[in-house]
């Protein structure tokens, strides 16, 4: 077992070590929406050293920046987070210490994104240092609030740069996307989101005095059942995702006592949508859906919806050029085409602008079953081929597709 990584011990003029970055990244603990000095103490010297002008876009406690490289049509957009999720209870392990334990380093960030920040600064470092001013237009955008539902982050910083970024030719968002081995899944797009607390009001009681149609329990299970069997197939017919519902949590009653009837019962849903389907259009169901179940005049129900509306939207990637050559450089590097998925959470590629053409999520793995959970892991091996198809994927974009224009 040993542990790697200080805030100083990354690079020096002649390298850079992604295991000893890695270390560095994960030794600050920026949960989100804290970027624990990430960006401005490891990232930005970097960066600046391979000759990007960086722009600090920060809003209120949030650190945004966007750095750029290189002129021209096209090239590449690279998008990340530096904030990781809350620790947590259960760890064997130091979160904030890379400790290297089999072939595995673990540490809170270590998957999600900060491995594969890493991994993109490292291919990035070799490709500048290798071809220079050979590179086409490279454009970074970084924040400390992809973990936690703000606005502050990439949407703002996004909306801040306006056309600047429309005319890029690709984006690559560092996200966790593989599956069980890096490359094996990249991200192609996303469903929608959208989550609401629902609070059912009925009347409160004895139990032998109260009928089930007046108490707010057996009410609310009638609303989640009917919920559950909302059908969105007409929707989604002409969309490659489907829209799913579930319910997240049921809150019922104040006290242990078996006798007493609850006056309120809240419960979450959470709504994966396609792009068949509105916002809007998944609220106005959710509701009627809920109100028909309940059909009591002794109940009452109030909805509190928790995403900002159109910040959550579905997105799904152009098929241009440029995503072929992903499928390529992955299969020259592993041996396998990558599946293209829209499976899992959502990412900041759904606040990019949708002139870009191609935007795609490739990085670490997810299906390790780690991913903010208490010791969260990358593997080396995993760590250093991300590294390798970054840098042949940078290659390929930057440097062959130039010579070719």
């Amino acid at each position: 077992m040993s542990t790697i990584g200080s805030r100083r011990s990354a690079t020096t003029p002649h390298r850079l070590n992604v295991l000893e970055l890695l270390g560095s990244l994960i030794s600050l603990e920026s949960v989100t929406p804290e970027d624990a000095g990430c960006m401005p103490e490891i990232i930005v010297p970097i960066l600046e050293a391979l000759g990007f002008t960086v722009t600090w876009l920060n809003n209120g406690a949030v650190t945004n920046l966007y750095a750029e490289r290189g002129e021209g049509p096209g090239g590449l957009l690279i998008v990340g987070h530096t904030d990781v999720v809350p620790v947590g209870e259960g760890w064997s392990h130091s979160p904030f210490a890379a400790t290297i334990v089999e072939g595995r380093i673990y540490g809170r960030g270590a998957t999600d994104m900060k491995g594969p920040l890493a991994a993109a600064l490292k291919a990035l470092y070799t490709v500048v240092h290798g071809h220079g001013d050979s590179l086409g237009r490279i454009g970074i955008i970084l924040t400390s609030t992809e973990e936690n539902p703000s606005h502050d982050g990439t949407s703002y910083v996004v909306k801040q740069l306006g056309s600047r970024l429309a005319s890029y030719e690709c984006a690559l968002v560092t996200e966790s996307s593989s599956a069980f081995e890096v490359g094996d899944r990249i991200k192609v797009g996303a469903r929608g989101v959208d989550e609401v607390e629902i609070t059912v009001t009925g009347v409160d009681g004895h139990v032998g005095y109260v009928r089930p149609d007046m108490a707010a329990i057996p009410s609310a299970a009638r609303a989640i059942v009917a919920l559950r069997h909302l059908d969105f197939s007409g929707y989604d017919a002409e969309s490659p995702v489907k829209t799913e519902l579930h319910a997240t949590y049921v809150h019922g009653g104040s006290c242990n006592a078996l006798n007493v009837v609850p006056t309120t019962c809240r419960f979450g849903v959470d709504v994966r949508y396609s792009p068949g389907i509105t916002w809007q259009r998944v609220r106005e169901l959710v509701e009627e859906t809920a109100r028909s179940a309940i059909s009591s005049e002794h109940c009452s129900i109030q909805f509190q919806w928790r995403g900002k509306p159109g910040t959550g939207d579905p997105w799904l990637s152009g098929y241009g050029p440029a995503l072929d050559v992903v499928d390529e450089v992955i299969e020259q590097v592993t041996g396998r085409k990558p599946k293209h998925s829209t499976e899992g959470g959502t990412g900041d590629g759904r606040f990019l602008p949708k002139d870009i053409g191609v935007i795609f999520e490739l990085g670490s793995c997810t299906d390790a079953d780690n991913m903010h959970k208490p010791n969260e892991f990358v593997g080396v091996q995993e760590l250093l081929t991300l590294v390798r198809i970054y840098r042949m994927l940078f290659e390929r974009l930057l440097v062959d597709s130039r010579s070719e224009g």
